[in-house]
């Protein structure tokens, strides 16, 4: 066994079980799965999660929040999402280059978003989730002070040493994906925010392999429903923010979550806000209905 290792998650079928195009004998590599346990496809071996959900969203973040243990044997690890393929030997040089240094904590950069307030209103607009999801957590990262313009990560390259403060991190991370908030770039931030301040970039000059880099190969993931469908109450506050920031909508979305999160009970307020802003563009929102209808 060697003490470093390369890991990846699979669940449900979401996305294919790819190969890297070189392997480096100084690594492992573990697949985490629910199907296919104790077998090996390729160079993975492929073990079970000891953790049990019903969504399998969190069943897949298990393994991929807490490295440290899951994964207690290895000194160090690099996370890779599934539909994220290891292309050059450069990948693991750079990893050995970083324990070297003794970084604990490096990512890849986040290629649209620097900011978590930010990322929210964005998914939230994309419909990814509901702004009635995402209000509290908006809420208490602000009220606790986390910063704007902190950075972002993407998430789907992670590096880290095994250290004491990478597993608090984990912990944090995996405690508040559970209860606050439903995608792990909403929470990573913060938990590392609270613990680990100092982190680095894995792949250099800004890179990530969403958007092209020469030692990572990006897939997307298999088609599935993404879009949520909007309720009454959310379809209500997303007309009035129309009506208001026609050409803007991340920018309504971001006064919305700002004033609400002014108040102790998120549900409530996100009422107030609603019968608020409703009253007083009522007349425009019937007017742009019936242009859309006779239209």
């Amino acid at each position: 066994m060697n003490k470093y290792v390369i890991y990846s998650v699979v669940v449900g079928g979401y996305d294919e079980v790819r190969q890297p195009a070189v392997v480096d004998d100084r690594f492992d590599y573990v697949l985490f799965s629910d199907e296919h346990v104790g077998e090996n496809i390729g160079v993975w071996q492929v073990r079970g999660i000891s953790y049990e959900d019903t969504s399998l969203l969190r069943l897949s973040r298990y393994a991929k929040c807490l490295p440290a243990k899951v994964l207690p044997e290895y000194e160090a690890s690099l996370y890779v999402d599934a539909n994220v393929r290891i292309l050059t030997p450069w990948v693991y040089n750079r990893f050995v280059e970083l324990v070297g240094e003794d970084v604990e904590w490096a990512g890849v950069r986040h290629p649209d978003q620097h900011c978590i307030y930010d990322e929210i209103c964005a998914i939230v607009q994309l419909r990814w989730v509901l702004d009635s999801e995402v209000a509290g957590w908006y809420g208490k990262i602000k009220n606790d002070g986390f910063p704007e313009k902190y950075g972002l990560y993407e998430n789907n390259v992670i590096f880290r040493r095994h250290t004491k403060n990478v597993e608090k991190v984990g912990e944090l991370w995996w405690r508040t994906l559970k209860a606050d908030c439903k995608r792990d770039q909403f929470s990573l931030m913060y938990a590392l925010w609270k613990v680990l301040p100092t982190t680095d970039f894995f792949l250099l000059n800004g890179e990530c392999p969403r958007i092209g880099s020469e030692h990572f190969a990006y897939y997307e993931h298999n088609p599935h429903k993404r879009a949520s469908k909007l309720g009454f109450h959310e379809m209500m506050r997303f007309r009035a923010i129309r009506t208001k920031y026609p050409d803007d909508i991340r920018r309504g979305y971001k006064e919305m979550f700002d004033w609400v999160s002014r108040f102790g009970n998120p549900k409530v307020a996100l009422a107030l806000w609603e019968i608020i802003s409703v009253v007083r563009y009522a007349p425009k929102m019937i007017s742009i209905s019936l242009k859309r209808i006779l239209l």
